[in-house]
């Protein structure tokens, strides 16, 4: 039942946002039975933005039918990781997958936006008890402009690899997204982890 609600709302959320595009690309048989317990790590050197990224996706994934732990919380905020410490920390979580995600291209286009006139009218104020007949179809016009302003304009390309240590480490199945936002929206982890897990659930390597 929470897998079916995790689903819909994730359904939902896409449906919502255009920022975001992402493939699925199978790197072995498409028949892969689905892992039982994944880890998940952002390779990052900005350790808020790696927990910020892992603990979102970790809840994205995390069912009844998968565990998914975020590496940060597991390794206990450790510094950066290392191959040998993800595989010390999968051996010692019981972990069956590892999710590794990773930016691999980012562009950065600066928008100046054009500015903008216009008009505000006003009917003038009577000095009288009340509004005369020329008063009634006068108006005072005030310009006025709108200047233009800078926006950058970022795409992000990130890559999740998808290893299957159950079969010594093997490279299964590679998640790719492209994400354009603007420099002030600070909702693009979301977006991605959201891409990112309904890819996985669609693949049938989540459940």
């Amino acid at each position: 039942m929470k897998r079916t609600c995790q689903m819909l709302l994730l359904m939902l959320l896409a449906g919502c946002s255009t920022t975001t595009t992402v493939r699925g690309d199978w790197q072995e048989e498409p028949s892969q039975p689905a892992f039982g317990n994944v880890l998940v790590l952002g390779v990052t050197p900005s350790t808020r933005i790696r927990r910020s990224f892992e603990v979102a996706l970790a809840e994205l994934l995390d069912s009844s039918q998968t565990r998914a732990t975020a590496a940060i919380v597991a390794a206990g905020n450790a510094d950066a990781p290392t191959v040998e410490g993800i595989r010390a920390l999968a051996q010692a979580n019981g972990v069956d997958g590892v999710l590794v995600t990773r930016l691999v291209a980012r562009k950065v286009a600066a928008h100046e936006t054009a500015s903008r006139m216009g008009v505000k009218t006003a009917r003038p104020v009577s000095l009288r008890d009340g509004p005369g007949l020329i008063e009634l179809f006068s108006t005072d016009y005030n310009e006025y402009e709108d200047p233009g302003e800078f926006t950058a304009q970022s795409t992000a390309t990130t890559e999740t690899s998808l290893y299957d240590l159950r079969r010594g480490d093997l490279l299964v199945y590679v998640v790719t997204t492209e994400s354009k936002f603007r420099e002030d929206r600070d909702d693009v982890i979301a977006d991605i982890t959201r891409a990112i897990a309904r890819q996985l659930t669609q693949a049938g390597l989540v459940r």
